[in-house]
């Protein structure tokens, strides 16, 4: 593994080897800008691309690209990316790949483009098409991610608190119902992440033994975080 600084050798030829046979993961902000771009809601995304994994060590399930996974991912047409601009971060960062936050060159040898000797600067390639927000959604996914894994795994035994912190995860749209829409993409992550450390939250405490009583605290949690975090946008 070949550590990356500042710079590397690359230039994509086109050719789709990174969207075909590969297990694309992805995060809930990329699920989110996928539903953006295709003006379709975040339930729809998962039911018609997405296939969920489970972790076998943690139990906590991430989403992959189910066509990818097989053949070739359905958002490639004639070798070109249909969501470029929106494209999940792991087609963004390729051929990078990133652990603890450092990222070095993967070990594709199958990909044209590592062996053309152009220079790429790692923050150019990392800022292109807003990328820098990608990480940042990124970084605080993975952050709760971890905690589930060191400390809250019992949530995932409970049926109903794993259902409810998938939706808050993946199917933003589910849990609003629109309600939020006028949010950025940004916006709507911060917010249902907070909702989730609040879940987490609750689960530990085991206070609240209703359903319904749960859902309203979330509701209404999510409205303090709105007031109190994001600006009213002005008529």
């Amino acid at each position: 593994m070949e550590k990356v600084i500042k710079e590397f050798r690359f230039k994509c030829q086109m050719t789709a080897c990174c969207c075909t046979n590969m297990e694309i993961f992805l995060n809930p902000y990329d699920i989110l800008q996928i539903a953006n771009q295709c003006s379709i809601t975040t339930s729809e995304v998962l039911e018609k691309y997405i296939l969920f994994l489970k972790d076998k060590e943690s139990g906590i399930i991430r989403p992959i690209f189910k066509s990818a996974r097989t053949g070739l991912c359905d958002f490639n047409l004639n070798k070109l990316c249909t969501i470029h601009s929106h494209r999940p971060l792991s087609c963004r960062l390729f051929p990078l790949g990133r652990i603890d936050g450092d990222f070095y060159l993967q070990e594709a040898k199958f990909c044209q483009g590592l062996e053309n000797n152009d220079i790429v600067q790692l923050s150019d390639y990392l800022k292109d098409d807003d990328g820098n927000i990608y990480l940042e959604m990124t970084d605080i996914y993975h952050k709760i991610v971890n905690s589930l894994k060191n400390e809250n795994l019992a949530i995932l035994d409970n049926n109903y608190y794993n259902n409810l912190l998938n939706v808050l995860f993946y199917d933003y749209d589910y849990f609003y119902n629109g309600e939020y829409n006028h949010l950025s993409s940004r916006e709507k992550m911060l917010l249902s992440f907070h909702l989730i450390n609040i879940l987490i939250e609750e689960f530990n405490k085991k206070i609240i033994s209703d359903n319904q009583l749960l859902i309203d605290k979330l509701y209404l949690e999510g409205d303090k975080f709105i007031a109190k975090n994001i600006k009213k946008q002005e008529n």
